[in-house]
This record gives structure tokens, C-alpha cells and sequence, in this order.
């Protein structure tokens, strides 16, 4: 999995590609991306963070946002399920 911040903003500040079990490139499918494909959520992202099957970001309106393999709550919104576009956490 690879995820990469566009340095133009548009619409959508990310895009990702590879293995994709756990929906981890974020496009709300669970297919193997061999290229980049669209962050859904329509954010522009600042800071993108990955680690293996999951990823977050701190948005341009400073919302945190994750997404991926959640079945320990590695995504940290507070369920076990696997989420395949950003979600945004509540708290911070």
C-alpha cells in the first residue's frame, strides 16, 4: 500500500495504490489498485501517516481522519470495523 500527497490542491489532497484487502488506498473498494486511485472524503490532506493496512491524516480543516484495517480499533473511531474511506475521529 502507498498513498502520496498531490502538491496542487484540488478537490481530494491524496491518492493510494497496492494491496487493497482492507480498503486501504481509501476509495470505498476493496480491489488491488495498480495505480493511484482517489482518497475519497473529499479533504484536502496536510499530513498523511501509513502503517501497513491503515492510514490517517490531519486535514486542511484540521480534522483527523482514518481509514483501513480495523479489527483491533487500529483505526480509533471507536468500532472493530474495517473502513474503507476516511472516517473522521471524534476528540481531538
Amino acid at each position: 500500500m502507498s498513498l502520496l500527497r498531490l502538491k496542487e490542491k484540488k478537490s481530494w489532497g491524496s491518492a493510494g495504490w497496492g494491496y487493497n484487502i482492507f480498503g486501504q488506498p481509501g476509495d470505498a473498494y476493496t480491489t488491488d489498485r495498480h495505480v493511484p486511485v482517489e482518497v475519497g472524503g473529499g479533504q484536502i490532506f496536510n499530513t498523511l501517516s501509513m502503517h501497513g493496512d491503515h492510514s490517517c491524516c490531519l486535514s486542511d480543516a484540521g480534522t483527523i481522519l482514518c481509514w483501513g484495517y480495523n479489527a483491533y480499533g487500529t483505526v480509533g473511531d471507536g468500532t472493530i470495523f474495517d473502513r474503507t474511506t476516511p472516517t473522521q475521529l471524534s476528540g481531538f
